[in-house]
This record gives C-alpha cells, sequence and structure tokens, in this order.
C-alpha cells in the first residue's frame, strides 16, 4: 500500500461535505473553524468573525501574524495526541487538533477567534494604529468575538477533536479504497495491454453468447474487425465444431470445466477454413462470478499442413507419389490369409533403368520411374496399396483376391505399359511382373511375397537378351533420329574396321569386337545434350569436356548390357591417341587396346575421304599423306603403314 504522504488532504476528502459539518458546528455553537494545511494554508472555514476576516486578513502585518500563527498552532497540534490551546499574534485564543494518519500530519482542524475574558480594548487601540486600521471600526469589531467560557470551549474543542479523528479515519479508509481502486485499473490496464497485443488472438464472450471484446489478432484471425464482432453472437463471427452440441464451450465453462484445450478446424466468414488451437478458460467478474469465457486461439494452418506433408511422405515415396516401403510392410503385417483371403501381391521390376540413368542422366531415370508409377496407378484400383519398395521395384497387396484376377490385373499393367510407349516412341518402358496368390492360412505373406519376387525374376531371366536389345536399338535409334549417325556410315565403319583386322591378322573374335565396336563406339553420345552434340559454332572448352563424357557414358552402358560387355574398355579408350594426348584416361602407345588404335583410323579414314559441308573429301594420295602425318602422334605408326601400304590400295580410288 502507498504510503500516507502520497496523497493530499484534499485528495482523499469531500471539501463540500467537510464545509457542510464545518457551518454546522459553527451556527450550532457560534465558534469559528477552519482547517488548515501543514503550510498554513486555511482550506476551509466557517463562522469567522469580521476581527480575522476583514481586518487581519487584509492587512499585509496581520495576514503575516496570521500565517505564523497558524504555523505554530499545526506544529504544537501535530506534537500532542490531543488538542491544543493557543493564543494568536493577534491576540484571539484557538484549539487545534491535528488530523493525522499512520503516523503523517495532513491537516489541522481549529475552533478559533474567541475571548477567555473581556478583551482590553487600550491593547487593540493600539494594534489597530500598527495594522493601520481605523481605530472605532477596528474596536467594534473587537467588541463582537464571542468571549466564551474556558471550559465550554474546551468541551467543543474535544468535541471538534473527535470530529478529527473520524476525519482521520475516514481518509484512511478513502485512501485505502483509492490504493486498490489505483491498482485494480492498473491491473486492468496491464490486461488490456496483454489482452490486445498479445501474439494470440483472443476475445470474450458473454453468457448470452455475445462478444464482449476481441483483440487486434482476432480481427486477423477471423476477419471480422472489433465494431462488427462485439454486441454479436459469436458463432456468426467465428464458427467452430462445437457450435450448438453438448460440447459448447460456453456450456461447459459455465457447467464447471476451469480450461479447455483443443485443435480444430474453423470456418472465417470469407470461407475459408483455417487450423487453430484453442484454449479456453473461465471470465470472472471482481465477485468471483463466471459471466462467461475467454478464448484463446492461436493460427496453426501451417503447422498443419506441415504435419500433414510429414506425415504424407512418412507414407509416401516422395518420386513416384505411391505408398514407400514402411506402408507396404505395414500392410503386409495387418493383412492376414485367415481373415482377408485369398491373398495376391503383384512385384514390379523397372527393366534397364541403370542404363537410362547412365546413358540419359537420373532426371530421365526419375522420370521413367514415374511414367512406371503412372502405369501401375492406371492398372490398380485407387483403394489398392500400391508401392515403390525399393530403387526400381514396386509392389503390392491385394486382399480377398484370387489367382484369376491377380493375371487379370498384370493383364492390365501390360497393356497401361503398352499405350505408355505407344504415345511416348523412344526407349520403351518396360517392366517384369511376377505373382504369387495362396489362400493358406500357414502360408505367411513374407513367404508370399519371396514368391512373387522370384517369379518377377525369372520372367527378368526370360526375357533379358530380348530386353536389353529393344533398349540399345532405342539407343540407336534416338542417335539416327538426332542425324549424329547413318545406317550407310555405321556399315562403312565395320567393313573397314574387318578389313584392317584381317590385314593385322587379327583373329576372327577380334575382328567380331571390331565390328562391334565400329557399331557401338559412339553409343554414349545418347548422353550428350543436343545443344551442344547438335552445336554448329566452335565448341567451348566445357562444352568439349562434355562431349568427351561419351566414352565413359557409352562404358557403363555396355557394361550393363551381356551383349556389349566385351567391348566395354573398348568403348571408354578409344579415344586414346598413342603420344598420350587422348582421352578420357591419357593412355599412350600399346597400352591402348589394338581395337581401339585400329577405330582410330578408321574413323579418320572415313572422316577426311566424304565430302562435308565447307570441306571436299581427299584424294588416296592426301589421305596417305595425312594420315602418315598423324602416325606417331595421334595414331599407332605401324597401324598407319599397314593401313597406307596393305589396306589402302584394296579400296581403290573410290576409297
Amino acid at each position: 500500500m502507498s504510503g500516507s504522504a502520497d496523497y493530499s488532504f484534499a485528495d482523499l476528502v469531500d471539501l463540500q461535505e467537510l464545509q457542510k459539518l464545518q457551518d454546522t458546528f459553527s451556527s450550532t455553537t457560534g465558534l469559528a473553524t477552519s482547517v488548515t494545511l501543514p503550510d498554513g494554508t486555511v482550506l476551509s472555514t466557517s463562522g469567522w468573525t469580521d476581527f480575522c476576516a476583514s481586518f487581519h486578513r487584509k492587512s499585509v502585518i496581520g495576514r503575516q501574524r496570521c500565517l505564523e500563527s497558524d504555523r505554530e498552532i499545526f506544529r504544537a497540534a501535530s506534537q500532542s495526541d490531543d488538542f491544543v490551546i493557543h493564543k494568536c499574534h493577534n491576540g484571539l485564543f484557538a484549539a487545534a487538533m491535528s488530523i493525522r494518519v499512520e503516523g503523517a500530519d495532513l491537516a489541522t482542524l481549529v475552533v478559533s477567534q474567541v475571548f477567555f475574558e473581556e478583551p482590553d480594548e487600550h491593547y487593540f487601540r493600539k494594534q489597530a494604529r500598527e495594522l493601520g486600521f481605523d481605530e472605532e471600526s477596528y474596536l467594534e469589531a473587537v467588541r463582537k468575538v464571542p468571549v466564551v467560557d474556558k471550559r465550554d470551549f474546551y468541551n467543543n474543542a474535544r468535541f471538534l477533536g473527535s470530529i478529527a479523528k473520524i476525519i482521520s479515519s475516514l481518509w484512511l479508509q478513502n485512501k485505502r479504497q483509492k490504493v486498490l481502486d489505483e491498482q485494480l485499473q492498473y491491473e486492468r490496464n496491464r490486461m488490456t495491454t496483454i489482452f490486445q497485443n498479445s501474439g494470440d488472438a483472443m476475445r470474450i464472450i458473454g453468457k448470452d453468447f455475445k462478444i464482449i471484446d476481441q483483440n487486434k489478432q482476432m480481427e486477423l484471425l477471423s476477419g471480422v474487425t472489433a465494431a462488427d464482432a462485439i454486441g454479436r453472437l459469436c458463432f456468426n463471427s467465428f464458427h467452430h465444431p462445437f457450435c450448438g452440441t453438448d460440447r459448447c464451450i460456453l456450456r461447459r465453462i459455465q457447467s464447471g470445466e476451469a480450461r479447455i484445450e483443443a485443435q480444430m478446424e474453423m470456418a472465417r466468414n470469407d470461407g475459408r477454413q483455417i487450423f487453430v488451437s484453442l484454449t479456453s478458460t473461465p471470465f470472472i467478474d471482481e465477485q468471483g462470478n463466471v459471466t462467461g469465457v475467454i478464448e484463446i486461439f492461436r493460427d496453426i494452418t501451417e503447422e498443419k499442413q506441415m504435419e500433414e506433408k510429414l506425415r504424407y511422405l512418412s507414407l509416401h515415396d516422395a518420386l513416384t507419389g505411391l505408398f514407400n516401403r514402411a506402408y507396404f510392410e505395414e500392410e503386409m503385417g495387418r493383412l492376414t490369409v485367415a481373415r482377408h483371403g485369398p491373398v495376391s501381391i503383384i512385384v514390379c521390376d523397372v527393366d534397364a533403368l541403370k542404363i537410362i540413368n547412365d546413358t540419359l542422366g537420373h532426371d530421365t531415370g526419375d522420370e521413367y520411374l514415374r511414367a512406371a508409377a503412372e502405369a501401375l496407378k492406371k492398372a490398380f484400383r485407387t483403394t489398392d496399396c500400391v508401392a515403390r519398395v525399393g530403387g526400381d521395384e514396386f509392389a503390392t497387396v491385394l486382399p480377398s483376391t484370387d489367382n484369376e484376377v491377380a493375371e487379370d490385373i498384370c493383364s492390365r499393367i501390360r497393356q497401361q505399359v503398352a499405350e505408355y510407349n505407344r504415345q511416348h516412341p523412344g526407349i520403351p518402358l518396360s517392366l517384369s511382373i511376377g505373382r504369387a496368390t495362396t489362400g493358406d492360412p500357414a502360408v505367411s505373406l513374407s513367404e508370399l511375397y519371396r514368391e512373387a519376387d522370384s517369379n518377377m525374376y525369372r520372367e527378368k531371366l526370360l526375357n533379358r537378351v530380348s530386353k536389353h536389345n529393344a533398349v540399345i536399338e532405342a539407343v540407336m535409334a534416338a542417335l539416327r533420329k538426332r542425324g549424329f549417325i547413318t545406317e550407310g556410315r555405321t556399315a562403312r565403319l565395320q567393313s573397314l574396321a574387318e578389313i584392317i583386322g584381317k590385314a593385322v591378322g587379327l583373329s576372327d573374335a577380334k575382328i567380331a569386337e571390331l565390328r562391334l565396336l565400329a557399331r557401338f563406339c559412339d553409343i554414349g553420345m545418347v548422353g550428350i545434350p543436343d545443344r551442344v552434340l547438335l552445336k554448329q559454332e566452335p565448341l567451348t572448352p566445357a562444352e568439349k569436356l562434355t562431349i568427351q563424357r561419351h566414352c565413359e557414358i557409352g562404358h557403363r552402358i555396355a557394361l550393363t548390357i551381356p551383349e556389349l560387355s566385351p567391348i566395354a574398355e573398348s568403348i571408354l579408350k578409344h579415344h586414346e591417341w598413342w603420344d598420350g594426348t587422348g582421352y578420357p584416361l591419357g593412355l599412350r602407345g600399346e597400352d591402348i587396346p589394338v581395337e581401339c588404335r585400329i577405330q582410330a583410323i578408321v574413323d579418320a579414314y572415313d572422316a577426311i575421304t566424304r565430302d562435308e559441308p565447307g570441306r571436299r573429301a581427299l584424294s588416296a594420295a592426301a589421305t596417305a599423306q595425312e594420315l602418315r602425318q598423324w602416325a606417331g602422334s595421334r595414331f599407332d605408326p605401324d597401324l598407319v603403314n599397314i593401313f597406307v601400304h596393305d589396306v589402302l590400295p584394296q579400296l581403290g580410288s573410290g576409297h
């Protein structure tokens, strides 16, 4: 509680009521009263005589004497617990009682302006002259000052002292009430500040379901301004699913629940749905009665969306949108043959995905996987659990599905794959499919899955060659479509490679590999972007490095295809030069396979003996000179000699 010095006497006293009290006392007793402050200021008066009011208080010297007297009587009263008698400097008597609260003297209640015996007119004539008053008028005022019995005066003084104590008590009560009021106002202001500046949306609803108040955040959350919301029914402003049900927030609070927490979806007036976290507590008045409810909302729409996204990601494959392996295994654990039989499992594996990743890049491989996923989605019902269970493997478990229905689904998968390939010519989409069905409760779904996977792998092995051939043909067709290779050039290169191989004395097996290399040495070009591969202007250093990558790409392709694996190393090294300045490994001399050294001469011969835009074909003599010029740097010099002396004459003037 604040100290008494924090408030003045006048702050906590009804001065009008005090004046009435003084007037009643003065009219009843004929005595003058006043209330004086510590500095001598007279706060209120009643029944004052002309002797004081019209003379002493109007004179400079007299007023100064009065002020000094008032201060003296205040000091005297403040040092006593009872009233004190004091004679003022102008010759009148007064009784005073301090109005004291908690040890602080706030004012003095004074009854004054009396004589206890007839006044000495000779003394007052002299005083009139000192103060500059007309003697006769001054004496006339003196004669009007009451002469009272000292005992009666003391009794009146005691009565007035009791009044002073009552005033002190009332002042203290008023002070305490004022402190409480100020504290209450402070708390109200603080709560209003918290309410209005809270980061959460808040509103107060009365027991009549009408909104009493809402803060700025509530306006932003609900889309309804305070002007439009206050006084309206709460459910017309911001509607939640509990409205009108036995879970009504206000009803539950009125029934005694102290705190309600919930998460829900709510509707704004503009129709937008948002997720909120709601905390509700009773709204209590100053008497402790529950008069409504305080609702605190926090927008958790983004959190909910993120939660749903995380939940979706925890159950789905991010690339294809199908269920993931974790969900598939959960589904496998949930189902039983005894309750859901017969049960079928279908397993699908994407063929040649590694080739696609190595040739066209992982982005294209991802598109290939998405295409496979779309084909599977179309073949199955939306309620079926179709999952990506591995990098290139998909599976589904089908309750209440017999062998015949499972076979129909496999047929639909093949139809969807065929339809995709019809609409997307190029590298064909190919799936190996395996299925297994059981109605025997003794067979676990894990065993059934292994059977389906084994059947899928068997199909993959049976069709491996044809599927690889299809991929190879698709890659070569893509290069032909881009104009990089032609059937005529491929045939020329194979024929020339065979002639050189025989001239060198290679075995039939090596010559067969030479022919294969001549056909597929540049298969890796399928992985080079058109903007680089088909560029007419000179290549930048970075673009040259991109072109050189075709050796590595072709090497990876060949390793994945059994038919090409024997020439995989030759595909990697067919651009190495005799002096070690080739690529990609910088091999030199006889470290370079002979097939690659022969292929280098074959490529060069075919290029310089055919007309090209801006360049005419060389003659036989010029061709020989050109090849000799590069012997020992680009080409194996021994092979160049054999080619010039033994092979070139066989080719004739038309090369």
